[in-house]
């Protein structure tokens, strides 16, 4: 599949920091880890299923409501970032495939108010190489897929919309430590004063 095929008209959303080298704080302030926030409305009826798709490129962690999406760790799975051949014969969409997680999530949603959470950053994606880089900065892209018992439909993408809020991952390196700072970090940013 494609990605437009996926994720429609979704939009990666990036962390905003520059720097290579996420173990040390961004010079300018940008969070490596932060938290991608969409506050949505569902209609007044009933739902059948709502599935949450999404890829991180760097770990992520999301949020509906408050409530975690999965109890996995470490999503998504390890992914190949190398440059290679075209892989396996006749793929279409690059010489990666980059595994995408797809969650069922009818229970966490209700009608009106809703929020999603996304925490990413880091992970293979984001860390130092070899030679001292990186592939590229932490970035994420979802689309939340609903369907009603009557049998109409809607959607819920990334997109510049998105609000983004610092988290309480502070720097990182992938095979030694996570530094996480608790001071001041408002947990309600998982619910967004969404009411429940």
């Amino acid at each position: 599949m494609t990605q437009k095929e996926m994720f429609g008209g979704a939009k990666w959303l990036g962390t905003g920091s520059k720097r290579a080298d996420i173990r040390q704080p961004d010079p300018e302030g940008k969070p490596h880890f932060p938290i991608a926030l969409c506050q949505f409305s569902l209609e007044e009826k009933p739902l059948r299923k709502a599935a949450l798709r999404v890829v991180g490129l760097g770990f992520f962690h999301c949020r509906i409501n408050g409530e975690p999406v999965t109890e996995d760790e470490f999503l998504p799975l390890a992914t190949d970032y190398e440059p290679r051949e075209n892989y396996p014969v006749g793929e279409t969409l690059s010489g990666h495939r980059i595994l995408t997680p797809e969650f069922d999530v009818t229970g966490l949603l209700r009608s009106g108010e809703n929020l999603l959470a996304v925490h990413f950053g880091g992970g293979w994606y984001a860390s130092l190489t070899e030679d001292g880089g990186c592939y590229g900065s932490a970035k994420v892209i979802y689309r939340l897929q609903v369907e009603y018992v009557d049998g109409s439909r809607g959607e819920v993408v990334s997109s510049e919309r998105d609000r983004m809020a610092d988290s309480f991952v502070k720097t990182y390196d992938f095979t030694t430590h996570e530094d996480q700072d608790f001071r001041g970090f408002d947990d309600s940013v998982w619910t967004g004063g969404v009411a429940g």
